[in-house]
C-alpha cells in the first residue's frame, strides 16, 4: 500500500468464516510520516576543467544527506554533509543525486538536478622561456579562437608593450630573474574560462665600462683601452666614428692608433656566457699638437 498524506490512519481487515458466516474484524493504527523533502541548489551551466561548482540543500536538524556519484566528474571532500562540491572533467549532461533521510523516522527521498557541462578552452602559450634583458620585445601567444577573449596579466620582470587582450602580446623584459606569464581565455558562448601560464627566466645583460684614455693628441699610437673581464664572454671591439685605427685585439683589451684632431668614438659589443649581449661607447678626444 502506498500512503499519500501523512498523519493517523487504520488498517482494516475482516475475516470471515465460510462455514458459519461469522466474521471479525481487526484494525492496525498506522503512523504515516512526511517524507524529508529537499531542493538543491547550485550552478546549473557548469565548465569542464574548471573550477569546482557547489550544490546544496537546506539544513535541517534530523536530517542525514547521501550524495550519488557523478559520471562525468569527481566529487571532491565528503558526501555525507548538506553541500557537495564537484568538478566537472567531462562535457555533456549530467545530473547531481542526493538521498535525504529523517533519522528519526527513517524515511528518505531522493532529489536530483540536472547539469548541463560545457568545454573549457585549453590555451598553450608559445614563446622563449629563456630570455635576456632587453630594450626590445619578444612575442608570445596561445591559438587564436574566434570565439575566445583573452586577457594577459602584466608580468613582474617586464612590460606588455601594446595589447594585452589579443591572442599575442608583446613582453619587454627589463629586470633578471624569474617570472611567470599568465593568460585567461574566455569563451565568450559558454561563458567558461581557463588561465593558463609558463615560467620564463629573464638573464641578465653584460655591463661593459671602458677604461682608457680619453684625452690624446694627433696621430698618437698604441692607446690601450679596456673592460671588466667577464668568464665565458666575447668582445667585438669597433671604430663608430674619427680617424683611427684599431690594431690589436685581445679579448676585453684592444690597442688603438689615432690620427687628426677631433672625436673618436670607440664601441664594444659584449655577449656572455648565456648569449646576453650589451655595448659601451667611448669618446677619445684627439687634440692638436700645434694647440
Amino acid at each position: 500500500m502506498q500512503w499519500t498524506i501523512s498523519g493517523i490512519d487504520s488498517l482494516k481487515v475482516r475475516q470471515t468464516n465460510p462455514q458459519t458466516g461469522r466474521y471479525k474484524d481487526t484494525m492496525l493504527m498506522v503512523t504515516i510520516n512526511e517524507l524529508p523533502r529537499s531542493t538543491i541548489t547550485g550552478i546549473a551551466k557548469a565548465c569542464a576543467l574548471s573550477k569546482t561548482s557547489q550544490y546544496s540543500v537546506p539544513m535541517k536538524s534530523n536530517y542525514t544527506y547521501q550524495w550519488g556519484s557523478i559520471s562525468k566528474g569527481n566529487i571532491v571532500g565528503s558526501t555525507k554533509e548538506n553541500t557537495v562540491e564537484v568538478f566537472w572533467t567531462n562535457p555533456g549532461i549530467d545530473s547531481v543525486t542526493v538521498r535525504t533521510t529523517n533519522s528519526l523516522t527513517g524515511c528518505s527521498s531522493d532529489t536530483s538536478f540536472i547539469v548541463s557541462i560545457n568545454s573549457s578552452p585549453s590555451p598553450q602559450i608559445t614563446g622563449t622561456r629563456s630570455v635576456c634583458v632587453s630594450s626590445n620585445t619578444l612575442e608570445y601567444s596561445v591559438k587564436n579562437n574566434a570565439t575566445s577573449q583573452y586577457a594577459w596579466q602584466q608580468p613582474k620582470l617586464g612590460m606588455i608593450v601594446g595589447l594585452s587582450d589579443a591572442n599575442t602580446v608583446k613582453i619587454r623584459w627589463n629586470t633578471a630573474g624569474s617570472d611567470t606569464l599568465f593568460v585567461r581565455e574566455s569563451n565568450a558562448t559558454s561563458g567558461c574560462s581557463k588561465d593558463t601560464f609558463i615560467v620564463v627566466t629573464v638573464l641578465p645583460q653584460p655591463l661593459p665600462i671602458i677604461t682608457g684614455n680619453s684625452d690624446a693628441l694627433e696621430q698618437d699610437k698604441g692607446l690601450v683601452y679596456s673592460v671588466q673581464p667577464e668568464n665565458g664572454s666575447t668582445y667585438e671591439w669597433v671604430i663608430v666614428s674619427g680617424d683611427a685605427t684599431i690594431t690589436t685585439k685581445s679579448g676585453q683589451l684592444v690597442v688603438v692608433n689615432v690620427g687628426a684632431k677631433g672625436s673618436v668614438i670607440l664601441k664594444v659589443i659584449q655577449t656572455n656566457k648565456d648569449g646576453c649581449t650589451n655595448e659601451a661607447q667611448f669618446v677619445i678626444n684627439v687634440k692638436s699638437v700645434s694647440g
